[in-house]
């Protein structure tokens, strides 16, 4: 039965042996191509398709990943789950995202902040006795409107 499934008799990388991996499923079928193993990663395969005479083999490329274990409490595990489901993802997926999210945050540091803090008070020419004075005056202006809310609530 010349071009069937299991006719080998021709060369080239759609016509060569399919390798099962664990857990690829019915149908999921992984290839040996070039000496790299497709079925490390069988969630990556692509059904073959048959047309006729020849047989056409659809690959991705294998994604690297590291399995890790966490502990989480369960109130993250919660919030975790509902990101998941928003977001239209896995609780992995969701993880990833939240991660690069927060990788990518541009707000500044605490260090970033007190030299900011730092660099304002020279440009000021702050001192620290018109500093003391500043924070007097500060707390006698809220001391006052405390004073004057407090009388309007009890007559």
């Amino acid at each position: 039965m010349a071009g069937s499934r299991g006719d080998f008799s021709k060369s080239g990388p759609s016509m060569r042996p399919a390798l099962r991996g664990r857990g690829s499923g019915e149908g999921r079928e992984c290839y040996r191509d070039g000496g790299m193993v497709s079925n490390a990663a069988p969630r990556t395969c692509r059904p073959w398709v048959d047309k006729g005479q020849s047989m056409t083999i659809l690959l991705s490329m294998a994604t690297v990943t590291v399995r890790s274990t966490y502990s989480l409490d369960v109130e993250t595990v919660r919030r975790l789950e509902a990101l998941a489901k928003r977001w239209e993802t896995s609780k992995s997926g969701a993880l990833r995202r939240a991660i690069r999210l927060a990788s990518e945050d541009t707000r500044p540091t605490v260090n970033e902040k007190l030299a900011a803090l730092d660099e304002l008070q020279r440009l000021l020419a702050l001192d620290e006795r018109s500093a003391a004075e500043w924070c007097a005056e500060v707390r006698r202006e809220r001391h006052g409107s405390s004073e004057r809310r407090l009388s309007r609530l009890m007559p």
